[in-house]
Parts: structure tokens; sequence; C-alpha cells
């Protein structure tokens, strides 16, 4: 090429041929060979020339069962190339169209072609999308829709994999999808704070992944119409986006210099969740079991192993019914670090009322069993005491009126009994 390049596009069914257009009015195909020491050389099969403003978009044909390749220019046509010639080269292959059609009334900025390379879709700066029927026995185009709503210039148009749609992304910061049998738009999401440069339909047609001209990403539930996730993932715009053909992974390329590849962590994730869900379980039974069989001293050190202040509270509380002091001894069996967790779930517990009781208990176990020494030695048992005194001053205050009022009350009924003789 003798001007910058601007989009590549790999052919399905050969994984050595890939396709370049530039701004130079040409779009080359090249043939990739790849050595046992890891050399790569590309050579160039073809070159075709017709266009005559920038080749912003080419994209091959699905299948090999007609093999084409499709390409778009901001001298706003369309134009089929057809391949059939590219077996039988012998020098450099000049492509010839066998269909041109002025597509939209401005830039062509996109293109994408259906699995089954019946359709095309176009997208353009005159804030439209087109459908274009391919004929391939005929190897020509015929009109077949148009996609209507953007407000702004369309940056994307793609067409879903599973399912009878279309997305199309534009500088209006919005998505629209369309269905294919009736060229309606069935949703629009918003979101986006700039325009969405890019847009891929995964999952089964249930999510979208877009980007747009500030470097967010952002994943779309389709059936909810709203965005689940939000990534920064470049410091400019993101101008390409491609999902791995098993949808494990994806690309991003932006003007930040930087092409980075995504790992979809979805089912991962939904593994880590699962076993955290039946681990939790799994740790509830056993709590549950120590309980009921009265084994309070390991259910209290298997609950703050745990970190659960609500079921060492319930654990504590039975402990308190038991006419032996079990609590005084399963204080004195913890490790510092459990005593570190009791004492901070205690604090917690002495902020309300109703469980002041059990934290203050628990308060005077602990500094009956250990020395000060020790106790002093203990991370952050300074801090942990402190956390104690307000809320301590406050129930003393309201414990000491409680008992003034009693005593105010005994004082009136003695007296109203001597009047009465």
């Amino acid at each position: 090429h003798t001007d910058s390049v601007l989009s590549l596009s790999t052919a399905p069914w050969d994984p050595h041929l890939f396709a370049s257009s530039s701004k130079d009015n040409t779009f080359i195909l090249w043939h990739v060979d790849f050595n046992d020491d890891e050399e790569i050389k590309a050579e160039k099969v073809g070159i075709a020339t017709g266009h005559t403003n920038n080749v912003t978009r080419v994209r091959y044909s699905n299948s090999s069962k007609h093999r084409f390749i499709v390409s778009v220019s901001n001298d706003t046509t369309i134009k089929l190339w057809p391949l059939k010639m590219l077996k039988e080269r012998t020098e450099d292959l000049k492509l010839q169209s066998s269909a041109t059609l002025v597509a939209h009334a401005k830039d062509i900025t996109c293109l994408d072609i259906s699995l089954n390379d019946r359709l095309c879709v176009t997208g353009s700066m005159d804030k439209t999308a087109k459908l274009w029927h391919i004929e391939t026995d005929k190897m020509h185009f015929t009109i077949g829709g148009m996609l209507n709503g953007h407000r702004r210039g369309v940056w994307d148009a793609r067409f879903s994999p599973s399912t009878q749609a279309v997305i199309t992304c534009s500088g209006d910061c919005m998505i629209r999808i369309f269905s294919l049998p009736s060229r309606d738009c069935i949703a629009t999401l918003t979101g986006h704070p700039s325009a969405v440069l890019n847009g891929v339909i995964v999952n089964s047609g249930k999510q979208i992944i877009s980007s747009d001209s500030g470097g967010l990403l952002k994943i779309w539930d389709i059936a909810a119409n709203e965005c689940i996730t939000t990534v920064e993932a470049h410091d400019e715009k993101i101008w390409a986006l491609q999902m791995a053909s098993d949808e494990s992974r994806f690309i991003t390329a932006s003007s930040d210099g930087r092409i980075r590849i995504w790992e979809d962590i979805s089912e991962r994730k939904r593994e880590e969740e699962e076993r955290c869900r039946a681990e939790k379980a799994h740790n509830e039974q056993i709590l549950e079991n120590l309980m009921q069989q009265n084994h309070y001293t390991e259910a209290l050190a298997f609950s703050l192993t745990l970190a659960r202040p609500y079921s060492c509270l319930k654990i504590v509380q039975g402990m308190m019914e038991l006419k032996s002091d079990e609590l005084l001894s399963a204080v004195r069996k913890l490790r510092a670090e459990e005593l570190v967790v009791l004492l901070d779930f205690a604090a917690q517990w002495n902020t309300n009322s109703r469980t002041a009781d059990v934290a203050q208990l628990v308060l005077h176990r602990v500094l009956h069993s250990f020395s000060p020494d020790d106790l002093l030695k203990i991370p952050n048992f300074a801090s942990l005491i402190e956390a104690y005194i307000p809320y301590t001053s406050r129930h003393f205050d309201r414990l000491t009126r409680a008992r003034q009022n009693a005593a105010f009350l005994n004082y009136t009924l003695s007296q109203m009994t001597l009047s009465n003789l």
C-alpha cells in the first residue's frame, strides 16, 4: 500500500488468506505462510482497484462454496468481487468487480456479511444502515432494506451469529437492535457517554459487547436492555473490536497505541460462585450439627474461622444458657487471631442494647482468661477495647437510670403501704 491501512479481513475458509484495505483506494489480497521456525511470510496474491476514495472496509465470504469479497468506500459505493480465479492465478491477480452500487449518501464506515452469505449490511455517516441481498449465482447485489433511527452517523453494523438480528452503533451514543424479518428496531441501548464505535453480539444472542470513543467497554444484557459491566479499557478511541470464533476471547485496538486481548471469565466466575455456594452450605451444615450436639467450643472456633458474626452470636448465647461456664473454657482455647475476630464481633454486638450483655460477657471472660501482658501482645487490642468504651458508658448510664427508677418504685410502694396502715 502507498497510504494508511484502514481494515483487515481474514478468509474463514482459508486461514492463510487475508485482505487489507487502504486510503490509497485499493485493497490487496495476501497469502501468509507460517514456517516451523515461526517465521511469517506474506505474499501479495491479488489487488483490487476501482474505488475512487478510501476503501474503509473489506469482508470475505463465510463459505468456500461461492468465494467472494465485498468492499465499501468513502466514494459511497459497495462492490462485489468474485474470487473464483484465485486458485488459477499464475501471477498477481487483478480483481474485477461483478457489481457496484451507490449505497449511501455519505462515507460508508462499516460492513458485515451474514453467516449464510446471503445478506450484507453497511453503515454510513448519513445516519442509516442498509441491507443488501447477495445473489451468489449471478454475483450481484439487490437492495434488502433500510435500518433507520439513529440521529448521527453509524460507525458499526453487525449480524448476530445465532439470531435473526442486526445491531448498529452510532455517534448518537446509542446501540440499536433490528429484527431481520421485519427490519424494525426492537431495542435501543443507551448508556455510553460518547460515540459507540463497535459492537458485537455474543453468548448465543444474549449479550452485546460494545466500545466507544472514550475508551470504555460495555457488556449488555439484551433481554433486560441494560448494561451489566463497564470497563475502562483504553485511554482513547477504541477503533477495533473483534471476537474470537469460540467467543472465549476478544481483542480491542485503540488510538492510544495499544492492542489488548480480553478473556471471557463468565464461566469461570459462575463455577467459582457455585463452589462458594456449595462450600457455604457445607459449612453452615457443620455449624448447625455442632450446635445441635451442644459442641459449642468447636462451633465457636469454626464460626470465627469463617468470620460469621451472627452464627458466633448464637453460639455464645447458647453457651450462656448452660450452667457450666463453657464460654470461659472456650475463650482460653482460642488462638490469637481467633481472639481478635471474637473481640471485633463483640465490639459490634456492644453497639446494640439487645446484644450488649453478650458483648460484655465476652469481654469479661477474655480479661479474666489472659494476663495483661498477653493481651497487649494481641494485634490492635487497644483499639478493640477503645471501641467498647463509648457504648459501654451509654449502657452503664441506662442501667443506672433503670436501677434508680426501680428504687424509686420500691420507695413509693413502701410509702403507700405505710399510709394504709
